[in-house]
């Protein structure tokens, strides 16, 4: 059995209390875009630049068939309640292109407001530096590295209580920092492999008894 996280429930310090969430296959459901904007063929004929360069439309695209994962909503919201932090912080791979498309379908499908500025996207140095999502055995650098460069950062401001996010990996580096984290995966929802084959990213296999996975 996976070894449950603790999640501080006291704020020791002065600094406001604060989680972050990850947006796809957190709280959004982007399969739709993950099946028809990913190059999936060029990744498997080993055309990389071009597969990369079509994630990087997927990322930094529109919304466009994006559906609010409910469970996860409801997740985000009684944990914001319950872990009475004053922020929830939105930290994603997509792209800064997509800020506008991405803040306006957050401000309809949100259960709470979210500042603008609690929004933080990937820049466009990221952009040519994809890590490799489908395959099980391999991590996902980039993400990692610029979502713990923003963390960190974050932990400078805030008292950082708890991080959502669907990748185990990037969840073992926010428990790397200091930070408690929940990988979120849904049995019927799949943002992380590019035909909804589970068996393609094996989780827990990942991250055995270092994280509590949500299934």
């Amino acid at each position: 059995m996976p070894k449950e996280i603790e999640i501080p429930m006291r704020n020791g310090g002065s600094r406001p209390r604060a989680l972050i969430f990850d947006l796809d296959g957190c709280v959004v459901n982007s399969a739709e875009r993950a099946r028809t904007k990913i190059d999936h063929a060029a990744k498997a004929r080993g055309d990389y630049e071009r597969y990369y360069r079509s994630l990087a439309v997927d990322y930094s695209g529109s919304c466009a068939g994006d559906v609010p994962i409910a469970r996860g909503m409801e997740m985000l919201e009684a944990l914001r309640k319950g872990l009475a932090v004053e922020r929830a912080i939105a930290l994603t791979m997509r792209g800064e292109e997509s800020r506008a498309a991405t803040y306006a379908w957050l401000s309809v499908n949100l259960p709470f407001p979210l500042e603008s500025g609690d929004l933080y996207m990937s820049p466009g140095r990221w952009a040519d530096a994809f890590g490799n999502y489908y395959d099980p055995d391999a991590r996902n650098p980039s993400a990692v590295e610029f979502k713990r460069e923003t963390a960190l950062d974050l932990m400078t401001k805030y008292e950082i209580v708890l991080a959502l996010d669907d990748h185990p990996d990037i969840c073992v580096m926010y428990r790397e920092i200091g930070i408690p984290a929940l990988v979120t995966l849904y049995p019927e929802i799949d943002c992380l492999t590019p035909v909804g084959d589970r068996t393609l990213f094996r989780p827990c296999e990942i991250v055995r008894d270092r994280i509590h996975t949500i299934e």
